[in-house]
């Protein structure tokens, strides 16, 4: 629901001011002149007027090694959308016959104990890159010998500014609401310093380092040393105004190590070892994920430690794991993945995220591994845990749960139920949630999960004697009552109530309403709950019940301009509040509110989404309401608004 654009402007501060109006921002600015903005799907770039997509003059030469980079980047995607799968892919980095990346090795300090100590109160042992939250500079420097193997050639910087650039966009894309951006300085750098070891040099990894290294940042006016490159990182930081900053050196001097991470700095071989120049972009996120506090899950790697600003443990470790049960990620195998620890090590964590109120953009949270039929379901028992559910491809029950701040992997329900509809979600208190289906015997069928027992079994509830169609649909108003409505196969609304304890009998509202869809409910208090659906006309009608004051008689609430498909959706975050969502005819996210006592227009939300199921809502506060849908992609997508 997004697209990654290159962009040329003489006015960086008006073509991001353009961007953002848009619904969009600026993931990477490789040069004063040339940035890659991502946009919703939809947007006409033609009406850009700070920025073009060729350059209006001449590049000057680094940011047409840039423009040049990007353009190889796209056909080499191209090309890889129709190769064979790469024998790399998904290998554990430190797979027989490769050389793993390495982090947190410290040449200019001999007291690797004291660094590790430093490195626990500094994420990375430096306050220039705490965690990946925000804007972060990034100094990309190319360094070629003048004479002998060590010479980069033209194709090979651009090869390397690439994969950078697929990299760190790679970055910036998984996790929206960090906000990832990178802003570049890239240098290209010529030395004739000689190749290591260095005499005089008893650290490894600078003997093979540390006068190449050092003639590059005297080219570039900073002294030696991490002294130098501190500084460097620091000055960047300043001048490009960002969050963060740190350095990446790209050389094909002889390393030490091929690829490593050292508190401000990435030092990397372009041979990239077995791995090859093509997973340069693969690695080189990998140690960059090391430098903002991302342990190592391969290896040696310990179940009982912590890393990142927030001490988060490596859980993730294969040494936690029977074999083949470890979250596919980028810090334990060639995957463009990331566990949840390694997400919040790196600082992806709800408690750093910036909050702004408003709606957010779509976010993708994938599928379970054999697709899913219809549109997901979503329910929030309490403001710290949402559950997403789904009908599998396999007509299994699928689960996605978001707690502890971070979405975590789709998982099937080994239960023997088969679903023949979507599942419809409610929660009786903050430790109980219930999922209602349709059979394949066509009763509605329920399971649910407490805090203290964990998930029952399934048990059928019947249905109504006429039978019904689609899904049901559930609500509990407060943690005494439940009611299940549907609608019946002679299209009148049905109900069946849990109250004292028990489920009561199947009865129909005799109110001479014609439903065209399946009904859906919400509640704006523990007396009063409403029931909307889509009308024989195609309007959305409305009826609600009030503990003083029973049933209300149907009203219309008409629908968008272009008129809407399938059921509407209904969420009340509050007492004062509810909003109506539809997938409009233009697959777009149609809304109608209610607040200060009074239905407002319809309205639509112009963010790009294109909708392929109808959507699904919930709330995790009186502010924050979100909204889940089958993209087109056949993911779940989600946005949400909060107050």
């Amino acid at each position: 629901m997004a697209k990654n654009v290159l962009r040329f402007t003489q006015d960086m501060a008006a073509a991001s001011q353009e961007v953002a109006r848009l619904g969009g921002r600026i993931v990477q600015q490789f040069s004063p002149t040339v940035f890659v903005a991502e946009l919703p799907d939809g947007t006409d770039e033609r009406a850009m007027t700070s920025s073009t997509d060729q350059p209006a003059q001449p590049l000057d030469a680094v940011s047409q090694l840039a423009a040049d980079a990007w353009t190889q980047a796209r056909a080499a995607r191209s090309a890889r959308a129709g190769a064979a799968r790469s024998p790399t892919e998904g290998l554990s980095w430190d797979a027989p016959g490769y050389q793993p990346p390495r982090e947190f090795d410290t040449p200019e300090a001999g007291a690797r104990a004291a660094r590790e100590a430093e490195l626990v109160a500094e994420s990375t042992g430096t306050p220039t890159s705490r965690y990946m939250v925000g804007s972060v500079a990034v100094g990309v420097i190319l360094v070629s010998r003048n004479t002998g193997a060590e010479v980069l050639s033209d194709a090979e910087r651009v090869k390397i500014v690439q994969e950078v650039q697929e990299g760190l966009g790679w970055l910036a894309g998984v996790e929206p609401r960090a906000r990832v951006s990178f802003v570049y300085d890239i240098r290209v750098v010529t030395v004739s310093s000689a190749t290591g070891p260095y005499a005089g040099v008893t650290e490894p990894y600078e003997r093979y380092e540390r006068d190449w290294r050092d003639a590059a940042l005297a080219s570039m006016g900073y002294g030696p040393g991490r002294a130098g490159y501190q500084k460097y990182a620091n000055d960047l930081r300043t001048s490009r105004h960002t969050d963060w900053a740190y350095v990446a050196f790209f050389t094909k001097y002889p390393l030490n190590h091929f690829a490593y991470a050292i508190v401000e700095k990435v030092v990397m071989n372009y041979a990239n070892d077995g791995w090859g120049p093509d997973n340069i972009n693969r690695v080189f996120a990998h140690e960059s994920c090391h430098i903002f506090g991302a342990a190592d899950e391969y290896g040696s790697c310990a179940c009982g430690t912590t890393s990142g600003h927030l001490a988060v443990p490596n859980s993730n470790c294969v040494n936690c794991f029977p074999p083949g049960t470890q979250q596919a990620c980028l810090m334990n195998a060639n995957t463009l993945s990331m566990c949840d620890f390694s997400r919040r090590q790196i600082g992806w964590d709800e408690r750093l995220f910036p909050r702004p109120t408003g709606w957010s953009g779509w976010v993708a949270l994938g599928a379970p591994s054999t697709g899913f039929a219809g549109a997901p379901a979503v329910i929030s028992r309490n403001g710290s845990v949402c559950n997403i559910y789904v009908r599998g491809a396999d007509n299994a029950l699928w689960q996605k749960a978001w707690f502890n701040n971070a979405w975590h992997d789709w998982g099937r329900h080994n239960d023997g139920g088969v679903l023949a509809s979507e599942p419809a979600l409610g929660s009786m208190g903050p430790d109980h949630e219930h999922v209602f289906v349709r059979g394949t015997d066509n009763q509605v069928w329920q399971k649910f999960w407490k805090a203290a027992s964990g998930w029952s079994g399934w048990f059928a509830l019947g249905a109504p004697p006429v039978g019904f169609t689609g899904a049901p649909a559930v609500i509990s108003r407060n943690g005494s009552v439940c009611n299940i409505y549907v609608r019946g196969a002679d299209n009148a609304l049905w109900q069946k109530a849990w109250f004292n304890n028990a489920w009561h009998d199947w009865g129909r509202h005799n109110d001479g309403g014609v439903l065209a869809s399946e009904p859906a409910l919400g509640s704006m208090g523990p007396d009063h709950e409403h029931v909307f659906v889509r009308g024989t006309d195609n309007q959305v009608w409305q009826k609600w019940w009030t503990g003083a004051g029973g049933w209300s008689g149907w009203v219309a609430l008409g629908a968008p301009a272009g008129g809407f498909v399938g059921a509407p959706s209904v969420i009340s975050r509050n007492g004062s509040v509810c909003n109506i969502y539809v997938r409009g005819t233009d697959n777009a996210l149609w809304q109608r509110a209610y607040w200060n006592g009074a239905w407002h227009d319809w309205g639509r939300h112009n963010d790009g989404g294109v909708l392929a199921s109808e959507p699904a809502l919930g709330s995790m506060g009186p502010n924050h309401e979100h909204v889940f849908v089958r993209g087109t992609d056949n993911q779940v997508w989600q946005k949400w608004w909060q107050g």
